[in-house]
């Protein structure tokens, strides 16, 4: 998932600990305490991107497929399954168990595929 700066703001908002790919550079950035937006692990590297830049959400914890369903069904959260250059996305708000391309899981995303929560 691609966002804006903006959309990487808001999603940081609500997800304080969440990492982000610049995809220009390929860097990771999170946020600081005073809410400052810093090379990952670097707390003296101070970032202003630039309006128009282009993020990508790091995902941090890989979790089991079931974990991931009860997430998506319970919590109402977005789940993502990686199955080697393949990611599917699925959004709670669809009502049915399709990824963002409207296809279903396959029996390989589910046995193969690393899943995370949003």
């Amino acid at each position: 998932m691609i966002l804006t700066t903006g959309e990487m703001y808001s999603y940081a908002l609500k997800n304080p600990g969440a990492k982000f790919e610049r995809m220009r550079t390929g860097r990771i950035y999170s946020f600081g305490k005073q809410g400052q937006l810093i090379l990952d692990g670097n707390w003296e590297s101070h970032f202003v991107p630039s309006v128009n830049e282009k993020w990508r959400l790091v995902l941090q914890h890989q979790v089991t497929w079931q974990e991931a369903i009860l997430a998506w069904l319970r919590d109402g959260k977005e789940i993502v399954c990686k199955l080697g250059e393949n990611e599917s996305v699925i959004k709670p708000n669809l009502g049915f168990f399709l990824d963002q391309r409207g296809m279903a899981i396959s029996n390989a995303e589910f046995v193969k595929g690393k899943w995370f929560i949003k």
